[in-house]
């Protein structure tokens, strides 16, 4: 996924050719789908808000951000 992002974010003057690298970007906000399955047992359903915080937190660090929280 976050190769995925990587390669989009290189590809900005192909993709949107009216692209000002001058300018500069900003993510301004980050979708995520998730599946039905984290649900299918008590275990992993009380273990959901840590894995997701813990998610996000290295996709932060991974794309170079710090953390908000």
């Amino acid at each position: 996924m976050l190769a995925d992002v990587r390669q989009a974010l290189q590809d900005l003057p192909v993709l949107f050719p009216a692209y000002d690298a001058s300018e500069g970007y900003e993510i301004a906000g980050f979708l995520w789908d998730q599946g039905w399955n984290d649900g299918c047992s008590v275990e992993e359903s009380q273990d959901y808000e840590k894995n997701m915080a813990d998610f996000i937190v290295g996709a932060l660090v991974l794309m170079e951000h710090r953390p908000c929280c």
